[in-house]
């Protein structure tokens, strides 16, 4: 009978299965570390691009709002509450503005960084003149902001400049109509 030779193993664990090396490791956290910062980077506006975004959406609102008004046959206003700005309906039965149902011209709340500055035919009214036509009329009703930009039902519009400008930038966009055609951006 032959004898079969003892088989030895080897104890020792070869080079390629000893798993990932600390260099490979700190490799991939370092490519994971950019990319979650370049992510994250992109995930917060500049406040250029609020600003631009902020512009866009109050032009949209009152094109939309100025086509409304023309469809509907209903006189429309915009409204600017203390940092933001509302769409109002005129109610004719009770000679009053009210608030809107509609999801689009509810009351809208600009971020802090942004202000807002109204010029009706070539007059401004500040912040502060803005704020003291508000508190009149809180006094007077307890209601509603003032109406400062009106939509009427034949398509015509207040003619207006609205300067929206960022506390962190030195830049301004501007909203605007000529009282015929229509609201613009630049």
């Amino acid at each position: 009978m032959s004898q079969l030779a003892p088989v030895r193993h080897s104890v020792g664990i070869s080079q390629k299965s000893q798993g990932f090396s600390l260099i490979e490791i700190l490799l991939v956290l370092a490519l994971l570390g950019i990319l979650l910062g370049l992510f994250s980077a992109n995930l917060s506006p500049s406040p250029q691009q609020q600003l631009n975004r902020e512009a866009k959406r109050l032009q949209a609102v009152l094109q939309f709002a100025a086509d409304e008004a023309v469809m509907q046959g209903q006189e429309l206003a915009l409204a600017l509450p203390e940092q933001g700005y509302q769409i109002l309906g005129f109610n004719p039965q009770k000679s009053a503005w009210q608030a809107l149902e509609d999801k689009a011209f509810k009351a809208y709340q600009l971020p802090s960084a942004i202000s807002l500055q109204l010029s009706l035919q070539d007059q401004a009214l500040s912040d502060t003149e803005r704020q003291q036509l508000q508190k009149l009329k809180k006094q007077q009703r307890n209601e509603l902001p003032v109406p400062v930009i009106v939509l009427l039902s034949s398509g015509e519009i207040t003619a207006f400049e609205l300067r929206l400008s960022s506390a962190a930038i030195n830049s301004e966009s501007i909203v605007y109509s000529d009282g015929f055609n229509g609201v613009a951006l630049r």
